[in-house]
């Protein structure tokens, strides 16, 4: 599945497109929830899946590399929370449970990747 972008970000912060990583088939669900209520609910409404997605990109995957993983972790779990508390009548208990599979499996994808870059390019480790 090819997802260029959750927010406004096309690249990684080390330079890595967001089209190149394998998201998983489920993130197209979570997109259009989110598209609908971008379009659909009034301007100063809350956006539960909106709001939880800007979260996940810009305070967690574009902060990969910059922050602790400890912090970064932590915030995953907040993200969690945020999906837990969200009302039934948005998403259900089996997509909150996908969602964060869906949140927890690209976040793992996008550390071993930073990891890979950090290693291979700032501390030139030959492996």
């Amino acid at each position: 599945m090819v997802i260029h972008s959750l927010t406004n970000h096309i690249y990684t912060v080390w330079g890595a497109k967001y089209s190149d990583f394998n998201w998983r088939p489920e993130w197209y669900t979570f997109i259009r929830i989110q598209n609908r209520e971008i379009k659909k609910k009034p301007f100063g409404s809350y956006k539960h899946v909106a709001h939880i997605i800007y979260f996940f990109d810009n305070m967690i995957l574009q902060r990969i590399g910059k922050d602790h993983r400890v912090t970064l972790d932590v915030r995953i779990r907040i993200v969690c929370g945020l999906i837990n508390n969200t009302s039934p009548k948005i998403l259900t208990i089996p997509m909150k449970r996908e969602f964060m599979e869906c949140i927890w499996d690209i976040y793992k994808k996008f550390m071993n990747e930073w990891y890979e870059y950090y290693y291979r390019y700032i501390l030139e480790l030959p492996f």
